[in-house]
């Protein structure tokens, strides 16, 4: 049973005048609430019956107050008042027959359905307080929704009557409901006024409120009862229940994810309306492989932490990806991608759609190569993506494969370049600089390759021009490259038509290609050209062994004509500048035979002309040139030299002279030998050198401009004599003077060989033999037959008058 109170005027004051139970345990606050309420009043204005309820501590109250007519001051309230402590409010049944009671017994009429239904639309949209300007029906309107609050509800439930809107500073204990004499509501604002013509329809939770029946919405209040006493909570019921029914009669994913999602912001708990949530995602899991894309972005932001582990439809959604994402429109995939790729899901969303993505693309499947083709020209930031399948050669070539029967944009091939870089995928560059550049650009870009450049350039070389791939080479040097140009020039010589051995490509290039056994010079190369720059390159210290020891005679003319030529032996390794040393110096002999002037050559070249030199018949004008020079020339070898060259004419007066200036005496002995026994051809060249030649010897040569030589003296013969006689019988003059008929006693007894010899031969001449001096020169010749010395001497002797 309730406590029973009342409260009027006493001493001019509101207050407590009766109670079944000590008052002193009464609310304090009460006494204003069941007072009348705050507010002007005008004349005839009615403010009665103000009926409230609420709760006040440990109490909640409902009271009746109307104008106290008993009261010895005007315009005072008295109240009726039924009490309860809060925990046991939530077994009235029935406040109609608690308000009636506090009425003198006078029914309170039922609410019309319009207006509580438009209370009840209210109370569950939101939680501000809402008005109603009628307090006829005030009563009513308590009444009929008090059946349907459920125990939290009826603790919190408060409401009463009013006569202008609360004021800044009033007290902050807010009602659900206010009521207001009829009028009274323009002071207050629109949008908390309830009017039934502003409810044409009534949602599911409002009829509930209503007293409506609901067998859905009661199962879900079972799973997913009031957390409190506020209405709201029947909006999100309500929702669920909408999608429950849709879910049973006609399930599908998109109303399953809806329905979980409702049930999941009404309870977060894994654990929390477990059944229901079971139902809603085994709904996502039969239905998500025939569902469109907006089933699978609509479950990305479905939060695992509020649903069992094992009800999630991660299984259904991979299998959904491996099968239907590649025959997505573009435009789709775009979008189902961008949600994977930007990590806007769920950790149980990216993982599921990760896997079916990982499972689809190592496949290898042709449509899963186009999805990955769409991928790479399509999604800027492929990190995700990358660190997420099996980077393969096998799934390259797929791609490869897809951009074959694709017809890409250049915005979309420049997009699939950027992403070659990310993959490392070299072949697939190359199939994208193929068709975004021109040939050599092309070559050019995929060697700069960071990855495995040639695993692409590979496949790009096999569609290049053969001119392209060469003059790739020629500009980027790479080792592969040349090699792959100088096989092409090989095959295909005019590929070196335009070759500048100046440019170091080239040279790389060309030394493949004859390394590679090459025609080192195709039709029109200009040999001596291309050689003596590649001669020059040399003495730049850009050298490359090889073509010189290969081409030695090619490289002669070049090497002959090449300024600064004293630098380049030292520049070459030793076995191609003695090879290339060899051939200029032949070059050169031959150009002096042809009588070219070539001034002294380096010691190095100089050398080499001395060894050719010493291995072939010279010509009297390179002899010339060579004895010209002034080079440290071993007398022997230029006495075989001349040997083998005519000395006729103005060739031979140049030998004789130079003969004479390096005093070679022996060599112009060799002339005299030659001139005496015969060889008349020889004097032009002796007459030149004959100061080097033997007194003797010299007046057997004619004067120049003479028909002959002179003829010795007598006196010349004498002392000729005595010279032959001291050289070849120095210890034998007393046995030749006696052979020749003479007294020794005639002789010297003592002084030199050469002295004894002169007296002999001055006594021969003046009669101590009776044969004279050709008696003496006889006996010597007797004894030396073959002397071409003593031979001459008799000649003369013969010749000369005694």
């Amino acid at each position: 049973m309730p406590v029973r109170a009342t409260y009027g005027e006493k001493d001019n004051m509101h207050t407590l005048l009766s109670c079944t139970r000590d008052g002193h345990a009464l609310p304090a606050t009460l006494a204003g609430f069941t007072d009348k309420p705050q507010g002007h009043l005008g004349p005839g204005d009615c403010w009665w019956p103000s009926v409230g309820c609420g709760p006040f501590g440990d109490w909640w109250a409902i009271w009746w107050s109307v104008p106290d007519d008993r009261a010895a001051r005007a315009g005072m309230a008295r109240a009726e008042v039924a009490l309860w402590l809060l925990e046991d409010v939530s077994e009235i049944d029935d406040l109609g027959k608690v308000m009636e009671s506090l009425n003198g017994g006078v029914p309170v009429p039922a609410a019309s359905p319009k207006l509580l239904a438009a209370v009840a639309e209210a109370l569950i949209r939101d939680s501000d307080p809402h008005l109603i300007a009628d307090l006829q029906v005030w009563p009513s309107v308590l009444a009929g929704l008090w059946p349907r609050l459920w125990p939290a509800a009826r603790r919190e439930f408060s409401a009463w009557v009013t006569l202008s809107p609360p004021q800044m500073g009033d007290s902050k204990y807010i009602p659900w409901l206010y009521a207001v004499p009829s009028g009274r509501e323009k002071q207050w604002p629109s949008n908390v006024i309830v009017n039934p013509l502003d409810t044409p329809t009534i949602s599911r939770g409002a009829r509930w409120l209503m007293g409506n029946s609901d067998a859905t919405l009661d199962e879900l209040l079972v799973e997913c009862p009031f957390p409190d006493g506020s209405a709201t909570h029947l909006n999100r019921i309500a929702r669920a229940a909408e999608r429950l029914d849709r879910v049973r009669s006609a399930p599908d994913a998109a109303s399953g994810t809806e329905l979980a999602r409702t049930l999941a912001a009404i309870d977060p708990r894994p654990t929390g309306a477990l059944q229901l949530k079971k139902e809603a995602l085994r709904a996502v899991c039969v239905n998500l492989a025939s569902s469109p894309l907006s089933a699978i972005r609509a479950l990305a932001n479905l939060d695992a932490t509020h649903f069992p582990a094992d009800a999630m439809p991660s299984t259904a959604l991979r299998a959904w990806v491996s099968d239907q994402l590649p025959n997505l429109p573009p435009s789709d995939m775009e979008i189902a991608l961008n949600v994977f790729l930007t990590d806007k899901a769920q950790p149980w969303w990216l993982t599921a759609f990760r896997d079916g993505l990982r499972e689809g693309l190592n496949c290898l499947h042709p449509a899963w190569c186009n999805v990955m083709l769409f991928c790479l020209c399509n999604i800027p930031d492929l990190s995700t993506l990358s660190s997420n399948i099996v980077n393969s050669s096998e799934l390259e070539f797929g791609v490869i494969n897809a951009v074959a029967s694709s017809q890409l944009t250049k915005e979309e091939l420049q997009a699939l370049r950027r992403a070659t870089y990310t993959l490392g995928w070299s072949r697939l560059h190359a199939t994208t600089v193929w068709r975004l550049l021109p040939s050599l650009e092309a070559i050019k870009e995929q060697l700069r390759f960071p990855v495995n450049p040639w695993d692409g350039a590979e496949v790009l070389l096999q569609e290049a021009r053969d001119e392209d791939v060469v003059r790739g080479a020629v500009e980027l040097g790479d080792a592969r490259l040349v090699s792959t140009a100088a096989r092409l020039s090989i095959a295909k010589p005019t590929l070196l038509r335009s070759m500048d051995l100046a440019v170091i490509g080239w040279r790389q290039v060309w030394v493949k290609h004859i390394t590679e056994g090459g025609n080192p010079w195709p039709s029109g190369i200009a040999r001596d050209v291309e050689a003596s720059k590649f001669l020059h390159a040399v003495l730049t210290n850009q050298y490359q062994r090889g073509p010189i020891a290969r081409l030695a005679p090619d490289f002669a003319v070049a090497a002959l004509e090449l300024p600064g030529r004293e630098k380049l032996w030292s520049h070459l390794d030793a076995n191609e500048a003695s090879l290339l040393v060899q051939e200029t110096a032949k070059l050169l002999l031959k150009k002096l035979e042809q009588g070219e002037e070539f001034p002294q050559p380096e010691l190095a070249l100089s050398d080499a002309v001395l060894t050719q030199a010493g291995q072939i018949k010279l010509a009297a004008q390179t002899l010339v040139s060579i004895i010209s020079w002034n080079l440290a020339l071993e007398e022997r070898a230029v006495r075989s030299w001349i040997r083998q060259v005519s000395l006729t004419g103005e060739v031979g007066r140049q030998i004789g002279k130079l003969i004479r200036d390096r005093h070679w005496n022996n060599t112009a002995n060799d002339l005299y030998v030659r001139f005496i026994s015969g060889e008349r051809e020889v004097l032009t060249a002796l007459s030149e050198c004959r100061d080097q030649l033997w007194w003797w010897e010299r007046i057997q040569i004619p004067v120049p401009g003479s028909a002959g030589s002179a003829a010795p003296t007598r006196d010349d013969l004498v002392r000729r004599a005595g010279e032959l006689g001291g050289d070849l019988a120095a210890t034998s003059l007393d046995d030749i003077w006696e052979r020749a008929g003479g007294s020794v006693k005639v002789l010297l007894a003592h002084g030199t060989p050469a002295e004894r010899w002169n007296q002999a031969c001055r006594k021969a001449n003046d009669g101590a033999l009776d044969g004279g001096l050709l008696a003496l020169v006889n006996v010597l010749l007797a004894d030396l037959p073959n002397n071409h010395q003593l031979v001459d001497l008799r000649r003369e002797l013969l010749r000369s008058p005694r």
